[in-house]
């Protein structure tokens, strides 16, 4: 903590509060008067919480904050992921039992990257996250090491770059085809 920045504050409802014991408050006494004056302190809806910085939309990265609760009409559930994977492989596949809908893996990717970003998958499993990825302009990389490579990821993965996948997102992105992918298989006990 930093001695000059431990130092009470007055909150709206008249209450002194002191940063923890260990801690002492993000700014200094100055700083903190003019970010009260501008209007940039929160102190809760009743004025007695600690006080917590104001930040807006204008200042953080271009967007809005997402949502913390994803309803299924919005991204998708296991039975829509199933749907779309039932194009590659049996249903009854027991490898992918709760195979993740597209819907949802774009959200995900949209809120954590940009277009021309890279996104990892390590267990590429049907090949959902890299598929979204390619829809949506991203670079990616993708490991697996069971048989569902050459049986179900490398031929889904085609049919994405050829424009002949028209599931799952592919009409919201109006997904036509396009680039392309490279694999490198390891050599067993690498």
């Amino acid at each position: 903590p930093n001695p000059k920045w431990i130092y009470p504050i007055t909150l709206p409802s008249d209450r002194f509060v002191m940063p923890s014991k260990s801690r002492s408050w993000g700014v200094s006494r100055e700083k903190y008067q003019k970010l009260v004056k501008d209007n940039r302190i929160w102190f809760g809806s009743n004025g007695n919480a600690m006080p917590r910085l104001k930040r807006f939309l204008t200042e953080v990265k271009k967007g809005i904050v997402p949502k913390t609760i994803w309803s299924r009409d919005e991204v998708g559930d296991n039975s829509e992921g199933k749907k779309e994977i039932k194009k590659f492989i049996d249903i009854n596949n027991k490898v992918f039992a709760t195979p993740k809908p597209e819907r949802l893996l774009m959200r995900i990717i949209q809120i954590a990257t940009n277009k021309g970003d890279w996104v990892l998958d390590a267990f590429l499993g049907s090949g959902t996250t890299c598929a979204v990825a390619h829809k949506l302009k991203r670079r990616w990389i993708g490991l697996e090491n069971g048989k569902q490579l050459d049986d179900i990821c490398i031929p889904r993965l085609k049919k994405v770059v050829d424009g002949k996948d028209n599931g799952g997102i592919s009409r919201n992105v109006n997904w036509q085809g396009g680039g392309g992918f490279i694999c490198y298989k390891f050599r067993e006990g690498n």
